[in-house]
């Protein structure tokens, strides 16, 4: 059967398990109720997106023992909190899951609605989560990386799924020491609805111009790894490098220019990042004692 089909049968057993009801806002107590249905055992994919969900919704579903078919799960967005997002990262029913949605993490992003009121202590749960470690898909947009998750994003296997977002209106992270903090108010789309950018600003007291949100402190809290956009004649960007900065604000850059740039890890000598227009995934090399 295929993913459409499958899809498409989960979304009419849902409505089915409202009494012929459109899923709409259905609250906690519809998704209680469809956690509670014998038929939920028949969803695979089940799509609760802006359903009027909370941290009792999320809850419900995630206790359930009859959703352990479910591989596709959509909760965008709902605002299920920090208390829901731990309850899915501690769910045994759910560990068949392949794809969460929890907000979107690309272009476009506005406000802490989007993310479901999760932060940094629900992504960290997600991110230490033995249950949804199988994740092949993870949509849950950050605007803040504290030093509890940075840390947690330096062990686990989702760390490729939770960054700061190239289009978030801003981005702040800590170094995973908690010693060290970097923050970027991305007041200025790059183009409409695409990456923002800004102003960096470091702890230390050191500021950069034209930075991404989207970056990344080393795993040994000594560099930071950023976007910067490079205009062109006319003035506007058009194109980023990678900047890495030393927490007293001296720089090295990168060679290579990219469309836009998400920056998930920092290890050693290696940078990892995809590029956020088409996703591949790259590793750029760097001599980290260069600057270091």
């Amino acid at each position: 059967m295929s993913k459409e089909r499958r899809a498409k049968d989960g979304e009419s057993l849902v409505v089915a398990l409202l009494g012929g009801k459109s899923v709409g806002r259905i609250g906690d107590e519809g998704a209680a109720a469809i956690a509670a249905a014998p038929s939920a055992a028949k969803l695979h994919t089940l799509s609760l997106g802006f359903a009027g969900l909370g941290p009792a919704g999320a809850r419900a579903l995630a206790q359930s023992t009859l959703l352990t078919s479910v591989t596709t799960l959509n909760l965008e967005g709902n605002d299920i909190g920090d208390d829901g997002a731990q309850a899915l990262a501690g769910s045994k029913a759910l560990a068949g899951l392949r794809v969460l949605k929890l907000g979107d993490s690309g272009f476009g992003a506005r406000g802490h609605a989007a993310r479901n009121g999760i932060t940094s202590r629900g992504a960290e749960a997600i991110a230490n989560s033995k249950a949804l470690a199988g994740l092949t898909e993870l949509g849950l947009p950050l605007y803040e990386i504290d030093a509890g998750l940075a840390t947690a994003l330096t062990k686990s296997p989702l760390a490729r799924f939770l960054y700061l977002g190239p289009g978030a209106v801003e981005g702040s992270r800590a170094s995973p020491d908690g010693k060290l903090s970097a923050h970027v108010s991305a007041d200025v789309e790059v183009w409409p609805d695409g990456p923002r950018a800004g102003t960096l600003e470091l702890s230390l007291g050191a500021r950069v111009p034209d930075c991404g949100p989207s970056m990344v402190w080393s795993s040994d809290s000594r560099l930071l790894a950023v976007p910067q956009w490079i205009r062109g004649k006319q003035g506007y960007a058009e194109k980023c490098r990678v900047l890495v900065v030393r927490p007293d604000g001296k720089s090295a850059v990168l060679r290579g220019e990219h469309p836009a740039l998400a920056l998930w890890a920092f290890d050693g000598g290696t940078l990892s990042a995809f590029d956020a227009m088409t996703s591949p995934r790259m590793d750029l090399a760097l001599d980290v004692n260069a600057i270091a």
